[in-house]
């Protein structure tokens, strides 16, 4: 008997580092445009570390080696050392950061640590929903968080189809 097996373009390991690549070259685009200042000045807080978070984390070093990382795993958080980040595993205090972009799909940011955000805080988040913000709560405290899904569709369009297509072009 026959058997067929589904794939995503985002099962090749390929086309989702390159996507998270994308993503993370529109982002900050979208956070220079936003800002008044540098980035370089600026405590950054990523939440998560995978592939969108370390594409993240590799261009964000460019201009800011004061990036601190939220991973709950624990080989993420051997590499966040590794790599000489800052490992930031409690969540409960987030008013020392300027910048907070989540990558992870699930809401880890709930209304004890929504209150502790500054105002002024620029917050990110790129992940798939439910996202990683308790978003109508954040509403309520009259906190604006940029939901960004899609970036490399809509920022980079070119290279977005060349991933894919070099992606697909494997299985025609």
């Amino acid at each position: 008997e026959n058997s067929i097996e589904l794939l995503t373009l985002f099962d090749i390991e390929e086309v989702t580092y390159k996507n998270a690549l994308l993503t993370s070259e529109g982002l900050i685009r979208v956070m220079t445009s936003d800002l008044h200042y540098s980035l370089k000045d600026k405590k950054i807080l990523i939440l998560g570390y995978g592939y969108c978070g370390v594409a993240l984390i590799k261009q964000l070093m460019a201009y800011n080696k004061e990036i601190y990382v939220y991973a709950k795993d624990y080989h993420d958080k051997k590499n966040i050392f590794m790599n000489e980040l800052i490992n930031h595993d409690k969540l409960n205090d987030l008013s020392k950061f300027d910048i907070i972009i989540n990558t992870i799909p699930q809401v880890i940011i709930n209304k004890e640590e929504l209150n502790s955000i500054k105002e002024d805080t620029l917050i990110y988040d790129i992940a798939s929903f439910p996202y990683g913000f308790n978003l109508e709560y954040a509403k309520d405290i009259n906190l604006k968080i940029n939901i960004l899904p899609g970036i490399p569709g809509l920022m980079l369009p070119a290279s977005a189809a060349k991933v894919m297509y070099d992606g697909m072009k494997d299985f025609i």
